[in-house]
């Protein structure tokens, strides 16, 4: 069980420019579970442009045992229908303060009309021993967000993998090795501060003995003050 507390706001300083900030704590963990975001947004017309900035202490969410605090920025774009963002993010060694690992993410959405939000993602994680065998952690992802009255429905179809970009939808066989996982989640707003989230994830993943599923149901209150 893990339970966050936030604290944020926005603060409007023109009709076309907005800066916010987060700080968020895990309740669960003693020392050093705080994060903090900062990000400022400006509209130039029809065009928006975003910038942020965070900060992890290492108990916060990561479960390596070596990684430290991290650190990351992100930028993003939205024109129309289409918005676009990218993001890095540094873990550094809990000990040496080296960089553990950099993870590089780029997201593309498409508002599809009133019937919800087409998405696609890739990130890929530079790893110090994968560096050494000459490869590199990546993610690709394909999902869909569905607006229902009171609430969306999300699928999300997410490969995961040593190498060479694939297809979320790439083979799993003991050559290609990997992790695909599918899921669906229903989100349901009660009132403007109160909301349910529900989902279900199925995790398929090769091994040397042969390919292996695994089953997650969640659910989540949430609840803005």
């Amino acid at each position: 069980l893990k339970a966050v507390t936030s604290w944020g706001g926005t603060l409007i300083l023109h009709p076309s420019l907005s800066v916010s900030g987060e700080y968020a704590q895990n309740m669960g963990v003693k020392d050093d579970a705080g994060a903090v975001k900062v990000g400022a947004n400006v509209r130039l017309g029809e065009m928006e442009l975003g910038a942020k900035y965070k900060n992890l202490q290492r108990s916060f969410g990561e479960v390596d045992e070596d990684a430290g605090e991290t650190t990351g920025y992100g930028l993003s774009l939205r024109l129309g229908d289409v918005s676009v963002t990218t993001e890095r993010d540094v873990v550094h060694r809990r000990e040496a303060g080296e960089i553990l690992k950099t993870i590089t993410s780029l997201g593309v959405n498409y508002e599809v009309g009133k019937v919800g939000i087409l998405r696609a993602g890739y990130e890929y994680v530079d790893l110090d021993k994968l560096v050494e065998q000459g490869k590199g952690g990546t993610t690709t992802s394909v999902g869909m967000d569905f607006y229902i009255p009171g609430g969306t429905i999300t699928a999300d179809v997410v490969y995961s993998g040593d190498g060479a970009l694939r297809s979320p939808w790439a083979s799993l066989g003991e050559e290609q090795g990997g992790e695909r996982s599918t899921s669906i989640g229903l989100g349901y707003n009660l009132d403007n501060d109160i909301s349910v989230l529900l989902g279900y994830k199925l995790v398929d993943f090769s091994s040397v003995e042969a390919e292996e599923r695994k089953a997650t149901a969640t659910a989540e209150f949430s609840i803005r003050f």
